[in-house]
C-alpha cells in the first residue's frame, strides 16, 4: 500500500517472452477462472499473467487498486529485462499523456499512462489500462522478481476506468478488474509449508455453498476492513471486548498477522506462561475472534514459528528477529499503532487465507462491498460444516507444525507503511497506485 499456475507448459529463457495466444480478448469475461499461486518463502504469492502477448509474474494485491507494470524502457534501477515488458515487441500498445510518481523508502520509480491486450488465462480485455513504470532511481526493483502489481482492493462504485485519449482521465483508474469483467475473486493459500495458493476470479462458490460460507460486512473507506471482537487466546480474552473496539483489515499481501501493541504484549505474557516450544505447537491455543459478529480462529502456526535471518529496515520496528542464521522459536505477531473508522486495527495477513477460503465482492450499485469466509480444505476448496466444527474446537490438529520464517522475505504493503506513520488508517485509502513498497503516491509532471 499485496502468485504455478494453470499455465506451467510455458518457459522463458530470454526476453521478450511471447506465449501462446488466450481466447479473443474479452471472449470469456465474467467466467470463472481458477488461477495457481506460487509460493515465495511463504511470504509472498506470485501469478502468470500475459501484457501485449508477453508472459509476465504478477503480484495480486488486495490492498491497491491498480495495474502496474515494469518496462524495459526503465534502465536505472530495475533489475532484468527479462521479467519486463516491451512495448516495443508488441503491436496493440498505446501510451498516454499522464504521469505519475511513486516514491519508495529506498527511491522512486515513474510510471507513465499506457494501455495494452492483457489476459489472465482465459480472461482478457483490450486496451487495459495500466502505469508502465519507465524510469526508477530505487535500488530494491533489482531484487523483485515480478513483472507486475495487479489490485484487487475494494473500488468504489462511482471509480471511472482511465480510456485512451479521454478528457476524464485526470479522475480515473487503471482498473484490470473492471476490464476483465470480474466482480469478485476469491484467495485460498495453502496449509503445508512452501505450497502453492489459488485465486478464483469471478468466483460463484458462496451462492452455490451457502452452508459452507458466512458473509462479513465491510467499514467503508478503502480497505477490506471489517468489525473485530471478542479476541482470545484459547479461553482467555484479550482484546477487543466491544463493538467500534477494533477493526480487522483482510490482506493477502500482508505476510502475517498484525495485532496493536497492547494486545500481542498480552499474547506474549501468555506465551510466555506456556513456556514456548515449536515442538509440540499442535498443543498450544488457537487464537479466537469474531469478524463481524462471526466466530472465526487460527491455529497456533498463524502466530509463532521458527524464524531466523533479520528484517528489513522498513519491517524492524513492527516484527523482532533474532538477526540469527539459527532458527529461534518465537512469536511471529507483527506490532502495530493505528486507528480506523471501526476502530484500532489488526491486519489479518497470509496466515489467514490458509484456513479460510475467503471471497471478496466488489460494491455495486444499492450493494455494499462484502468478504465471505469458509473453511479451506486441504485442497484449498470450502469444507461444508467445518465453520461450526472450529467454533465447537473439534477440528482436527494433527500434522500441525511450526512454519520456517525468514525475516528477510517478510512483507507488509505500502499502506500499512504509511498508515502506521500517521497512526490514522483511512490517511493512506487508495486513492491511486500502490504497491507493496510504496510509501507515497503523488500525480505530477516529471
Amino acid at each position: 500500500m499485496t502468485m504455478a499456475r494453470t499455465w506451467l507448459g510455458w518457459a522463458c529463457l530470454a526476453a521478450p517472452c511471447h506465449v501462446p495466444a488466450a481466447l479473443r480478448p474479452g471472449q470469456l469475461s465474467g467466467s470463472s477462472f481458477r488461477q495457481v499461486l506460487e509460493n515465495r518463502h511463504d511470504m509472498s504469492y506470485v501469478g502468470n499473467m500475459t501484457v501485449g502477448g508477453q508472459h509476465l509474474q504478477g503480484v495480486y494485491d488486495s490492498g491497491s487498486l491498480e495495474l502496474v507494470v515494469v518496462s524495459d524502457k526503465c534502465s536505472n534501477w530495475c533489475g532484468s529485462t527479462q521479467r519486463m515488458f516491451h512495448a516495443a515487441h508488441s503491436e496493440t500498445y498505446q501510451s498516454g499523456p499522464m504521469s505519475v510518481v511513486l516514491e519508495y523508502g529506498s527511491g522512486e520509480v515513474l510510471g507513465k499512462e499506457a494501455y495494452e491486450t492483457v489476459s489472465v488465462g482465459p480472461l482478457g480485455s483490450t486496451e487495459a489500462p495500466f502505469w508502465e513504470v519507465v524510469d526508477a532511481n530505487m535500488p530494491l526493483l533489482q531484487k523483485s522478481g515480478f513483472g507486475a502489481i495487479v489490485g484487487l482492493g475494494p473500488i468504489p462504485v462511482d471509480a471511472t476506468v482511465l480510456r485512451p485519449g479521454s478528457e476524464q482521465n485526470n479522475g480515473s483508474f487503471a482498473l484490470l478488474m473492471r476490464k476483465l469483467g470480474a466482480d469478485r475473486y476469491s484467495v485460498c493459500l495453502g496449509r503445508t509449508p512452501l505450497s502453492p495458493g489459488v485465486l478464483v476470479w469471478n468466483d460463484g462458490l458462496p451462492e452455490s455453498m451457502p452452508r459452507a460460507f458466512t458473509k462479513v460486512s465491510t467499514v467503508e473507506g478503502g480497505f477490506w476492513l471489517t468489525s473485530l471482537t471478542d479476541v482470545r487466546f484459547g479461553s482467555t480474552p484479550v482484546a477487543c471486548f466491544k463493538p467500534g473496539e477494533c477493526g480487522a483489515v483482510l490482506d493477502s499481501g500482508t505476510s502475517l498477522i498484525s495485532a496493536p501493541e497492547d494486545a500481542l504484549d498480552t499474547i506474549s505474557d501468555l506465551l510466555e506462561q506456556l513456556h514456548l516450544d515449536c515442538d509440540n505447537i499442535a498443543e498450544l491455543p488457537e487464537l479466537h475472534f469474531k469478524l463481524d459478529g462471526i466466530d472465526h480462529s487460527l491455529p497456533p502456526d498463524s502466530y509463532i514459528g521458527r524464524v531466523r535471518g533479520t528484517s528489513t529496515d522498513g519491517v524492524k520496528k513492527h516484527f523482532r528477529s533474532s538477526g540469527s542464521a539459527t532458527p529461534s522459536c518465537q512469536s511471529t505477531l507483527m506490532r502495530i499503532r493505528m486507528e480506523s473508522a471501526a476502530g484500532a486495527v489488526w491486519v489479518l495477513g497470509m496466515p489467514f487465507f490458509r484456513r479460510y477460503y475467503s471471497a471478496f465482492v466488489q460494491a455495486s450499485e444499492g450493494s455494499p462491498a462484502s468478504i465471505y469466509t469458509a473453511v479451506a480444505g486441504s485442497d484449498c476448496q470450502p469444507v461444508q460444516g467445518m465453520s461450526q466444527a472450529l467454533q465447537r474446537g473439534i477440528h482436527g490438529r494433527a500434522g500441525v507444525e511450526a512454519r520456517m520464517i525468514d525475516a528477510s522475505q517478510v512483507r507488509m504493503p505500502s499502506w500499512l507503511h504509511r498508515s502506521a506513520r500517521s497512526g490514522r488508517l483511512e490517511d493512506s485509502s487508495l486513492r491511486h497506485v500502490t504497491d507493496k513498497d510504496v510509501l507515497d503516491v503523488h500525480a505530477q509532471p516529471w
